[in-house]
């Protein structure tokens, strides 16, 4: 079946445009978007239908692309390229195997962003399509980075065993990020912006879990939630032994290796640490961490917290992989500072 670089790459882009969208809702699942189009790269190439998979125990992103069709358009598959951003899926969880529903559909051709890393999956999709004599193919090297960028959550967790980490902090230009407590000011001393402050909380109803040490609840008490851009709240996760009640639906933990292992064994696929200063350091001293962002502006007051330092491995993203990562630079007076470990595949 023909088709061209261009047009693979278009599919593709798209069927990632589609996963996005359910970016922060389908977790312990990862975000998977497939579009159908017919005989794409050439003359009459045309988009059948598309879909993704919109939460855990939705309908995954190809039987949603397959219910999308028209009777008239399902007749045309044998000559259509199924573009998916994870490879389908070979096991019956709490919907039916997508590689089984394509080769029922009779679909010609499969293009897939990246292959599954958990054990039920791990090849078996691709296998059962090319059993049934479906051409398959993997994206390019450059989309296969893109795949597994949006999906990092997911596969850094099935592949590391424990969740993806997210370090966020606020820092003044010489690196501190509080003022002294007094009881004539008692704080807290805000650093970054109010335009800041709502894309963390877009941050936050990205990730499974928030994650402060206990110094942090005592002096703050912060909500540790979405509430400023109605966003889902995730768990909230404490660190250490406050002094002050805890709610309900907070969790303790004594050692950061205890949350992780918690968070792995519930099915948390990604947690965002947010501080203070001891905690921060002591997850990137441990190596614990997978992406930094770094939130900077100028302050009046006199620090005395200071800002952990950055790990030789921080490598930052330059202006337009940032921006294409859907990081803004500047939120006002604030600038954003985004980093990943320097072997991260997505470099």
């Amino acid at each position: 079946m023909q088709s061209t670089p261009a047009a693979d790459r278009k599919g593709m882009l798209r069927a990632a445009e589609l996963a996005v969208r359910a970016l922060g809702h389908t977790s312990p699942n990862p975000v998977v978007g497939c579009c159908l189009v017919y005989r794409p790269g050439q003359p009459d190439e045309r988009l059948l239908a598309e879909g993704f998979h919109r939460r855990a125990g939705d309908l995954h992103a190809e039987a949603a692309a397959l219910a999308a069709l028209s009777p008239e358009d399902r007749l045309l598959l044998p000559l259509a390229t199924a573009y998916v951003t994870l490879e389908p899926c070979a096991h019956h969880g709490k919907t039916p195997p997508c590689a089984d529903a394509l080769v029922s559909a009779g679909i010609g051709r499969v293009v897939y962003g990246t292959e599954d890393p958990d054990p039920r999956v791990s090849g078996n999709g691709l296998r059962l399509l090319e059993a049934a004599d479906v051409v398959v193919e993997a994206a390019s090297l450059e989309l296969q980075d893109w795949c597994r960028w949006i999906n990092r959550r997911f596969l850094v967790s099935v592949e590391q065993q424990r969740p993806y980490l997210v370090l966020k902090w606020a820092q003044t230009p010489d690196g501190g990020m509080d003022a002294a407590r007094t009881v004539e000011h008692p704080g807290p001393f805000p650093v970054s912006s109010p335009e800041a402050q709502v894309v963390v909380h877009r941050w936050r109803s990205e990730e499974d879990a928030l994650l402060v040490g206990a110094r942090t609840w005592d002096l703050d008490r912060p909500q540790l939630n979405a509430r400023l851009v109605g966003g889902r709240a995730p768990r909230r996760l404490v660190l250490g032994t406050p002094s002050t009640p805890l709610p309900s639906d907070v969790t303790c933990f004594a050692k950061p290796e205890d949350a992780l292992a918690w968070c792995h064994e519930n099915g948390i696929r990604s947690v965002l640490v947010e501080g203070g200063a001891s905690v921060l350091a002591y997850f990137l001293q441990a190596g614990l961490w997978d992406e930094l962002r770094v939130l900077t502006q100028d302050r009046p007051w006199t620090p005395s917290v200071w800002a952990p330092s950055l790990p030789d491995n921080a490598q930052p993203l330059t202006g337009s992989e940032q921006t294409n990562r859907g990081f803004p630079k500047r939120l006002g007076a604030t600038e954003c500072r985004v980093y990943l470990r320097s072997t991260d595949l997505t470099e």
